[in-house]
């Protein structure tokens, strides 16, 4: 039992964690430039689509945070230089590389499995970029803390208006996911009442007659 639980079986533990700033900007990097593509999937599914309550959405602002990510590629890209200039080896830039092409990009790969899939439909790939978003816009805070913690103020604000884009985008996803979900039911809602209209009168005078 001691010797399970010594320092150096711990250390070698293939489980054993471990994490830096530039792991958390490799792995962001990562997520952002398949977020780029999840966005231009989507949209090419919404334009796709021939229902009416998926051809009303409004996919401008989806294409404006879409080009917005590429800004953010190239601040993730400066803040990896910087950095990789302060760091003496390069051992961050290969966990950075292990884990951004490991199972942390597990939820970017079940987004893109869910929107890529055309038998798909538009509101369950919403859904899966919505968790993205979510996911996404907490990364970036925790980001824009690591950042003033290490006192690189020279991105701190580029930073700050990443977590705002962010976030913004998240009310938005938000919303549309909502509209559509709504727009989907009250559409359901209204063919039912029309294609079987002498059903529901007949169920209700059934019921008026047992009171």
């Amino acid at each position: 039992m001691t010797e399970d639980l010594s320092p150096a079986k711990t250390a070698s533990n293939p489980l054993h964690e471990h994490l830096s700033l530039i792991d958390l900007l490799v792995v962001r990097e990562a997520y952002e430039r398949s977020s780029i593509h999840l966005y231009e999937r989507l949209m090419e599914k919404c334009r796709n689509s021939k229902d009416p309550v998926i051809r009303a959405i409004d996919l401008t602002r989806l294409d404006s945070f879409r080009e917005m990510m590429t800004e953010h590629l190239h601040l993730l890209t400066q803040a990896l230089d910087v950095l990789g200039n302060k760091v003496q080896d390069n051992h961050g830039d290969q966990a950075g590389a292990s884990m951004a092409n490991g199972p942390t990009l597990l939820l970017a790969r079940a987004a893109q499995q869910q929107i890529s899939d055309p038998g798909i439909p538009v509101l369950p790939s919403l859904q899966a970029l919505l968790a993205l978003e979510q996911f996404s816009e907490v990364a970036w805070g925790l980001l824009l803390a690591l950042m003033k913690d290490a006192e690189l103020q020279r991105f701190v604000v580029h930073f700050e208006r990443a977590c705002a884009r962010h976030s913004e985008q998240r009310l938005t996803l938000q919303q549309t996911y909502e509209d559509v979900a709504l727009g989907l039911v009250r559409r359901n809602q209204l063919t039912t009442k029309s294609t079987h209209p002498l059903k529901s009168r007949m169920t209700g005078r059934a019921l008026l007659g047992m009171l």
